[in-house]
């Protein structure tokens, strides 16, 4: 809906990979933002969720677990145009609407569009917001590609959210994503991939108030290639990304001179006056066997991060599983 943290076994919201089709959620600012997922309801195939440490996979954000959303092919048979509206209590009043087309050979694209808004159960605790996704995709026999764009948009009364002293807290966000991803399917697997993700915060302590307000703004570019083999005794897969972390903030990170300053969006001279960065750097290696019900996974991972120092620490790992066929009912 408007904010959600997700935790996995006990862990915290800050202590998971949250991905959309592969591609990472990072929010430099918090983990309460992170699931502002960029994409509608009608275009969700699956959830896949991954439990427990997955760190040698995911890096070491995911602490306790990883959860991607896979989006619907746009090549998939299709309406012209699906379309919905919910209404309920307290005012609220949802509308979504999503179109994909196929053209040519192998080129397929898919928009959609949704927006909420709610006068709240609870004082202060009104909302509204929108979301557009946009996907466009080729599939050949040797090659496929996929290009994605998604924007959020949510502004809602937080009452207590995160003091029960200040009851008319009030918060804005925005977020904004763009990726591209492209996968060659000989007997070598290439998958390289680009991505940036924005964040925007506009928080007040008091609403209609500077006191206690704050503005974020974090970016967050990727680059990544991976590489997977199938051959006799499983499937063995490389890969190496470089992430690079930026936040602008009006409370967050190192203090910069005047002349550094930079402009904040719709908020006329006024300023984000910190900033801070990070660079992380990971490789991997795996290797999957699967045999009947069983799927042994054994690898390691890489990473260093200069904000915490200069070295690299390995992150290895060894998983084995068993697979319960469900049982067959006959009614």
């Amino acid at each position: 809906g408007i904010q959600t943290d997700i935790s996995i076994d006990g862990g915290t919201f800050d202590q998971i990979t949250l991905l959309l089709n592969g591609v990472p959620l990072v929010n430099p600012q918090t983990g309460h933002n992170a699931a502002d997922f960029p994409v509608n309801l009608s275009d969700i195939e699956r959830i896949e969720i991954l439990e427990g440490a997955a760190s040698r996979v995911m890096g070491s954000q995911a602490f306790s677990g990883a959860v991607n959303i896979v989006t619907r092919s746009s090549a998939e048979p299709c309406s012209p145009l699906e379309a919905r509206v919910e209404g309920g209590s307290y005012g609220t009043l949802r509308s979504e609407a999503r179109t994909a087309w196929q053209w040519g050979r192998g080129w397929s694209a898919s928009a959609s569009g949704s927006w909420q808004r709610s006068d709240g159960a609870t004082r202060n605790s009104a909302f509204e917001g929108g979301k557009g996704y946009a996907h466009l995709g080729y599939q050949a026999s040797d090659l496929s590609f996929d290009l994605q764009a998604g924007i959020t948009a949510n502004d809602f009364g937080a009452n207590t959210f995160y003091s029960a002293a200040y009851p008319n807290q009030w918060e804005s966000t925005r977020r904004y994503l763009v990726s591209a991803r492209a996968e060659t399917k000989g007997r070598l697997h290439l998958a390289p991939q680009l991505s940036w993700v924005r964040s925007l915060d506009h928080f007040q302590l008091i609403r209609h108030s500077e006191t206690g307000e704050n503005f974020h703004r974090g970016d967050v570019f990727a680059a990544s290639l991976n590489a997977y083999t199938d051959w006799t005794l499983g499937r063995t897969a490389v890969g190496a990304e470089l992430r690079e972390e930026v936040i602008y903030s009006t409370n967050l990170g190192r203090e910069l001179s005047e002349d550094q300053y930079v402009g904040i969006g719709g908020q006329p001279g006024r300023f984000y006056n910190r900033r801070d960065d990070r660079t992380n750097l990971s490789y991997f290696l795996e290797h999957n066997v699967v045999w009947r019900q069983f799927t042994l996974s054994a690898g390691v991972m890489a990473e260093r991060n200069n904000a915490v120092d200069d070295k690299f620490r390995l992150y290895p790992g060894v998983d084995l599983s068993y697979r319960i066929a469900p049982a067959l009912r006959l009614y």
